[in-house]
């Protein structure tokens, strides 16, 4: 017999986050329910918005978060893994080492080299890369640099994701 009401088989299939802000004021709820054949439903409760409503189905993949992808919460798009990807800063192959913005990670190391300040940039290999060891002209960097995905950007703005279920 069951004593807790989390260690019931309906409590492993619903899940809720309160979404407040700096000051802990509610902006938004979050609800999942995690359907036995393997498909995830949400419902998306923000003060600002109609209530809105995503769905995911499928295998092998972190269906949460491709059902709240496009769902918008307080004022934020949720985005998908690798779903929306940054251009690099102007004149440059990739993100410069140390790059930083909110809500957004960097992935893919690389190096790229030009010939002159003219030329374009182009991917240098593994052999090529040891070879051109210490030249002035080597940009070592990120080639992507994505929005962090599900309700973890959240966090990364700013506003606090409370798990209450």
């Amino acid at each position: 017999m069951v004593k807790f009401v989390r260690e019931s088989t309906a409590s492993k299939a619903i899940s809720a986050w309160v979404i407040t802000n700096r000051r802990g004021e509610c902006v938004a709820k979050v609800q999942a329910h995690f359907a036995p054949s393997g498909g995830v439903s949400v419902g998306v409760f923000d003060s600002e918005r109609d209530v809105q409503h995503g769905r995911a189905g499928g295998y092998g993949y972190d269906k949460l978060t491709a059902a709240l992808s496009g769902l918008v919460v307080a004022g934020h798009t949720l985005a998908d893994h690798c779903e929306v990807r940054l251009r690099p800063p102007r004149g440059l192959p990739g993100f410069p080492r140390g790059y930083r913005r909110k809500g957004y990670h960097t992935a893919n190391l690389m190096h790229w080299v030009r010939d002159n300040a003219d030329s374009p940039w182009r991917a240098l290999s593994e052999t090529e890369r040891r070879a051109a060891m210490g030249r002035d002209d080597v940009f070592t960097g990120f080639s992507d640099c994505y929005k962090v995905a599900g309700l973890e950007y959240l966090t990364e703005r700013g506003l606090r994701v409370h798990r209450a279920i």
